[in-house]
């Protein structure tokens, strides 16, 4: 009788354990498709907006790079896009080590990795054009050593 006990025992067990492996799998699976049709409508979104231009030589810039996000690393890139680089002059990135001096492809997508301080990183992308033209966009970015 002792050992049919210790069976019956190592079956629940089992069957308990499988129940939460398989809960476990069911409730990632739900998660990853929750935050697949958010990533998707927030890239549908982008899409939208960057169609509605209606005029393709007005200046503008899109950042990529998120705002009001904490790195535990000392270097982030800053990425985006504008108008193309035979219709723009130059990009200005700003950060608290510096500037950074660069120019859009072909297409106007851009990144250029810049250095963090340690605390709040304000940084200042600034698209300028021949004639004078700006636009300008500010990211706040925290880097800190702590446990995130």
């Amino acid at each position: 009788m002792k050992i049919k006990k210790e069976v019956t025992v190592a079956v629940i067990i089992g069957l308990l354990i499988g129940a939460v492996v398989v809960g476990g799998v069911l409730r990632a699976k739900s998660a990853l498709q929750k935050i697949e049709s958010s990533l998707n409508s927030t890239l549908k979104g982008e899409s939208f907006k960057a169609d509605t231009n209606s005029d393709p030589t007005s200046l503008f810039l899109t950042l990529e790079t998120a705002d009001n996000q904490i790195t535990a690393s000392n270097k982030i890139t800053i990425a985006g896009r504008t108008l193309p680089k035979d219709m723009v002059a130059g990009i200005v990135i700003n950060g608290e080590n510096g500037d950074s001096i660069i120019v859009p492809d072909e297409l106007g997508s851009f990144s250029q990795d810049i250095s963090l301080v340690k605390g709040a990183n304000t940084i200042h992308v600034t698209v300028y054009q021949d004639d004078g033209t700006k636009v300008d966009s500010t990211i706040t970015v925290v880097y800190t050593t702590s446990e995130i």
